[in-house]
């Protein structure tokens, strides 16, 4: 039996979903707390529900893995996989802060075969498959020429456990300030999915993050390194889909990051 693949009409179903999030923006939210400060709202739900549905129609091979009703305790991944984030940056959704996200990705024996990832604010579409290049709303997309580290901009977030464990805060504001003080600055939009498409695209050169979960970062892996980009975790391994740390990067300063980022890390 023949994989099916990313098409049009996968394509289609995210941006279909996405007017269901145009549907709620600059109205009030029935927003919910899931943690301290962790989001989830009834458009999260009702995204969540529309994609689970026409995605096992097009893909029944696959197992479906959402962030409001998967359970990845065990750490690991089904054989195949389809990770959807329904609305990657909901804190931002909440607010309506206009760095939002759908994200879908599929990963077949741990590689990365497509990802879409949509912000329905901005009605900017990427998407990826593996071998095939990446592209924005139709037209493709590479990582940008920065090769110097002191001239890169770089995007980070920072987990919801950041609040919880002084431990993480320390060293989160730690790894901040030597990046800080190594490139030229560091963004923070709120949406992993985002950040890694803009340093696929070019206008960011590099991101790293902890405390990611494989439906944040599935289907912006896929575009980045169909984009030229570069993937490890922050120890400089390769990375998995349940690896807690992350960083992307345009390749060229790839190295550079990791030592920066080992610098902290190391310290006591």
């Amino acid at each position: 039996m023949n994989t099916p693949t990313m098409n049009i009409q996968t394509i289609d179903l995210v941006w279909q979903a996405g007017t269901i999030i145009r549907n709620f923006i600059s109205k009030p939210k029935d927003i919910h707390f899931k943690g301290e400060i962790d989001l989830v709202t009834s458009a999260d739900l009702a995204v969540e529900e529309y994609l689970k549905r026409g995605l096992a129609e097009l893909f029944p091979d696959y197992t479906i893995v959402a962030e409001e009703s998967a359970d990845i305790s065990s750490g690991k991944a089904p054989a195949r996989a389809i990770y959807i984030d329904p609305i990657d940056g909901t804190t931002n959704f909440a607010h309506d802060f206009p760095f939002v996200a759908i994200s879908v990705g599929a990963f077949r024996d741990g590689q990365p075969e497509w990802g879409i990832v949509y912000n329905p604010y901005n009605d900017e579409l990427y998407h990826a498959a593996s071998g095939q290049g990446a592209y924005l709303n139709g037209s493709a997309i590479g990582v940008s020429s920065t090769e110097v580290f002191r001239q890169s901009l770089l995007a980070t977030g920072f987990p919801y456990s950041v609040v919880e464990s002084p431990q993480r805060r320390r060293l989160l504001l730690d790894v901040l300030d030597r990046v800080l003080q190594g490139t030229q600055g560091v963004r923070r939009c709120g949406s992993a999915a985002l950040d890694l498409c803009f340093v696929a695209r070019g206008v960011l050169d590099g991101f790293y993050e902890w405390g990611l979960k494989p439906w944040d970062i599935a289907a912006g892996i896929v575009i980045l390194q169909e984009a030229g980009g570069r993937v490890s975790d922050t120890a400089g391994r390769d990375h998995d889909l349940f690896t807690d740390g992350i960083i992307a990067t345009n390749g060229h300063i790839h190295e550079a990051l990791h030592q920066c980022i080992a610098s902290a890390t190391r310290t006591p």
